[in-house]
């Protein structure tokens, strides 16, 4: 096996951990920030057309267990916001490891085989928790720009 070849093979191993440093060091107010632009920015049309409606007075999580990193959301005056208040529990939780959620994104996996094999729980709300599954299974991967799409299509396929 050619060096490049071993060390992409190491790459779903390698980038879980590299995230979780990054995310650790990285101030709140910076991940708030690119959390909250790129959501609004990539769901913009989701929003207008009232795909999202459904997280009017609801906070969805998206809980990253192995980069001890949680996500609430929540749709205020037809903006994606993002609570970095603790005191606010979330009505509906979907969990997992980095690598199954880039699987998902990516179409490599459909979230019901995640679910069925426990990559993927949702927990809380059970409704608005199949409502955002399913409307994230939605999602058309050309809404990211090319480069993004191309990276995540060949991480996921060496998952």
């Amino acid at each position: 096996m050619r060096i490049q070849q071993k060390m992409m093979a190491k790459l779903p191993k390698f980038i879980p951990p590299f995230c979780k440093y990054h995310l650790k060091v990285m101030p709140n107010w910076l991940k708030l920030k690119i959390v909250t632009s790129t959501l609004n920015h990539f769901f913009k049309s989701a929003i207008e057309e009232g795909d999202l409606d459904v997280l009017e007075d609801q906070v969805f999580m998206i809980d990253v267990t192995d980069l001890d990193y949680s996500v609430k959301i929540t749709l205020r005056n037809a903006q994606l916001v993002v609570i970095h208040d603790s005191q606010i529990d979330a009505d509906a939780t979907l969990r997992s490891t980095f690598n199954p959620l880039i699987q998902m994104i990516s179409r490599q996996e459909d979230p019901d085989t995640l679910f069925f094999n426990r990559a993927l729980s949702l927990e809380g709300n059970t409704a608005l928790g199949l409502e955002i599954k399913n409307w994230l299974d939605s999602l058309d991967l050309d809404l990211l720009p090319m480069p993004i799409q191309n990276t995540l299509q060949r991480y996921s396929q060496l998952i």
